[in-house]
Parts: structure tokens; C-alpha cells; sequence
């Protein structure tokens, strides 16, 4: 077995540990097995392969992270001071509309057909610009226009997406999902209808459970079962042993030099947090940077061991792959995707954020023209009949 005594411990601590105490330096490039000539083992090659692929990860996981922040500032520096502009133009545009259709100016003819149009334009771009805030002087004029107040037609749609929310659940789930509901909007039903179908998810979950408890009770665990169990505590005994050999050496309290104790404080909380985080690659890195393993120390690793090695980087690896479509799924709701547009890498939301932005001063450009044009007596009529082909086409 693998003798944490048998370890040659160096007094000195390399420079490089504390260059960055929170990055241990190209783990992937330190923790690889090179047996030379000879044929690494199976379990040999598994832990390259989950080192290298943690290494990955860990990159993908803090460009994840750096895409998520430089987004983050471009909606604000950028996005948002261009959607306030959109609302400032739509309320020109409301504005100017209004006008043409109560004070035509003076040689413009407005058909039926046309004046319909413009209604419905100036309707829609009340709708996009009141939001959900309270504005009384769009209140009263969508009102003049429709009949109808905006709240009332706001409660008629969503009065309409419910129903037809509560036959689409209803289809799929059950009635009993819908029944006695009080979600008063289609996204109030269909979080009650999620809660409805996770807590009978759980309740049929707790079933299998009571059953397969109530069977392993009746039965002695299987020889596969007791292997997987006590390979579970070995590995969990093999992390606890790279935490406590690493603590006895980086303890700052054995540690004279104030500046040097400052150094390992900081590398205690770095230990401390990949213990608790079981995060196998980061102690082992630690280890070798101070010494107290080498890469020929890992080659003759028993085979028991570095398969106890494996399975917590398995583990760590699920764990940290996890978070990485956590992020993923993060930034498809921060960013508003469309059901088919799949945020899988960072670039996929750096690309969906561009285009987000373009059809955004597309839009700008298009509220831009449409009030020079209404303004202008050469383009007007042009211009009118566009929106009228526009909403009929609508």
C-alpha cells in the first residue's frame, strides 16, 4: 500500500506555490503518469484521462465566467442605453402618429384602409412601450383609439393564454394538475402545474425508495455492493490522508516568519475549501508543488489506490460538468433564448448576445427612418402605405 510515510518531506516550499495561491499551475501538465516505455495501466491511463479532463472543464468553467461578466457590462454599457433610446423613439413615434390621424396635415388623403392601419400601428406601439409600468396618458389614448382600456386588453390576452394553457396541462398532465388553481397568468399555471408534477415525481421517488429499503432489509448486500461501499470510504480516506499530510506541512500557527505566514493562511484557505469541495486535483497539485509527492511517486502508486484516485475525480468531474450546464442554462435566460437557440459553449452566447444587439439598432434604424419619413411631406404618403402593407400583411 501507498506509505504517506515513505514520502520524502522537503522543509523548503517551492517559490512558484506562492505565486498565485489561488491557481495551482497547469495541473493537467503536473499530475500526468509517464511511465516512459512501459505500458501504463488501465487505471493509469484513467487518471491522465480525468486530470486532463478536469484541466478542461476548469478552463471551460472560468471562460464560462469571463463571458458571463463581459456580457454582463455590454448590457449595460451598450444594450441599455440603446433599449432606453428604442423606448424614447417609440414615444416619438406614438406621439407623431397620434397627430397624423387627429390633425392631418394639410394635402394627406387617409382612406379607411389606411387610417385603420395607422391605428393598429399606434396601438402596437403602445403596447410595446407602456411595458408593465403605469403611464396614464398611454392609457387614455390606447383607449380612444381601441375602445378598450390597455389593462383590459392586457387581462382579455392573458385571460386567453390561460385557458388555453389549462387545456394544453390539463392534455398532458392530468385535470387533476389544473384543478382548483389559482394562477391567475399561463406562467402562474404552469409553475403550479411544475410544482404539481415535481411533488408527484417526489411522492413516486419516496415509493421506490421505501420499497428498495424495505427489500434491502430483507436481503444482505450484494458482493458488488459491499465493494462499491468500501471503495466509496477508501477514496474518502484517501482524500482525508492528502489533507492532513498537506496541513502538517502549510499550517501558518508553525510558521515564524510573519510573511510566510500570511503566504500559508491564505494557501490554508485554498486546502480547507478543495476538502470540503472534494477536490482531489487541486490537493494533489498542492502536493506536488511543495514536494511532497513527484511524478514518480505517482507512477508507483498501487493500482488499489490510484482507482481509489479515480473515483473522486469522477465524481469531481460530474460535479464541476454540473455547474458548467448550470452556467450554460444561466446565460440562455439572462440572454431571453428562443426555444431553439441552445447556449452550449461561450462563444454561443457571445454570438447570440451580438445578434440580440444588432436586431436592436436594426430597430433603432427602422423607428429612425419611419419618424423621418412620417415628418417628411415627400416620403409621407410612402411611407403610410408601407404600414398599411405591413399590418395587413399582420
Amino acid at each position: 500500500m501507498f506509505a504517506a510515510a515513505a514520502l520524502p518531506m522537503k522543509p523548503s516550499i517551492q517559490a512558484s506555490l506562492f505565486d498565485d495561491p489561488t491557481q495551482p499551475s497547469s495541473a493537467s501538465d503536473l499530475l500526468q503518469i509517464d511511465q516512459g516505455p512501459t505500458t501504463l495501466s488501465p487505471a493509469q491511463r484513467s487518471f491522465n484521462r480525468l486530470t486532463q479532463q478536469l484541466a478542461r472543464a476548469r478552463l471551460l468553467l472560468e471562460q464560462w465566467t469571463q463571458t458571463q461578466q463581459r456580457i454582463g457590462e455590454r448590457v449595460l454599457a451598450e444594450m441599455a442605453p440603446d433599449t432606453e433610446l428604442l423606448f424614447a423613439l417609440q414615444r416619438q413615434l406614438i406621439d407623431q402618429l397620434d397627430l397624423l390621424l387627429t390633425h392631418p396635415p394639410a394635402g394627406l388623403k387617409l382612406t379607411r384602409r389606411k387610417r385603420d392601419a395607422l391605428i393598429e400601428f399606434l396601438l402596437l406601439r403602445i403596447e410595446d412601450s407602456a411595458g408593465e409600468g403605469e403611464d396614464e396618458a398611454l392609457e387614455d389614448l390606447y383607449r380612444h383609439y381601441s375602445g378598450i382600456g390597455l389593462k383590459d386588453r392586457r387581462q382579455m390576452d392573458q385571460d386567453l393564454e390561460l385557458q388555453f394553457a389549462e387545456h394544453v396541462a390539463s392534455e398532458l398532465y392530468g385535470d387533476e394538475v389544473v384543478a382548483d388553481h389559482s394562477a391567475a397568468s399561463a406562467e402562474e399555471l404552469w409553475r403550479h402545474v411544475q410544482e404539481c408534477v415535481d411533488d408527484r415525481n417526489q411522492a413516486d421517488q419516496r415509493e421506490r425508495e421505501a420499497r428498495a429499503a424495505e427489500r434491502k432489509t430483507r436481503r444482505r448486500p450484494s458482493a458488488a455492493e459491499l465493494q462499491r461501499e468500501q471503495a466509496r470510504q477508501a477514496a474518502s480516506a484517501s482524500l482525508r490522508e492528502i489533507y492532513r499530510r498537506l496541513v502538517s506541512t502549510l499550517h501558518p500557527d508553525r510558521e515564524s516568519d510573519p510573511e510566510q505566514r500570511n503566504r500559508k493562511t491564505g494557501l490554508m484557505k485554498q486546502i480547507n475549501k478543495a476538502y470540503q469541495d472534494n477536490d482531489l486535483l487541486t490537493l494533489l497539485t498542492l502536493q506536488i508543488e511543495v514536494e511532497q509527492i513527484n511524478a514518480s511517486t505517482l507512477a508507483a502508486l498501487p493500482t488499489e489506490r490510484l482507482q481509489h484516485y479515480n473515483q473522486v475525480l469522477r465524481e469531481q468531474l460530474r460535479t464541476l460538468q454540473d455547474e458548467l450546464s448550470a452556467r450554460a442554462r444561466q446565460l440562455e435566460d439572462q440572454l431571453g433564448a428562443h426555444h431553439r437557440e441552445h447556449v452550449r459553449e461561450p462563444r454561443d452566447a457571445t454570438r447570440l448576445f451580438e445578434r440580440q444587439l444588432k436586431d436592436l439598432r436594426q430597430l433603432l434604424g427602422q423607428f429612425k427612418s419611419t419618424l423621418a419619413a412620417l415628418a417628411n411631406p415627400h416620403l409621407r404618403s410612402a411611407e403610410i402605405d408601407a404600414i398599411a402593407a405591413a399590418m395587413s400583411r399582420r
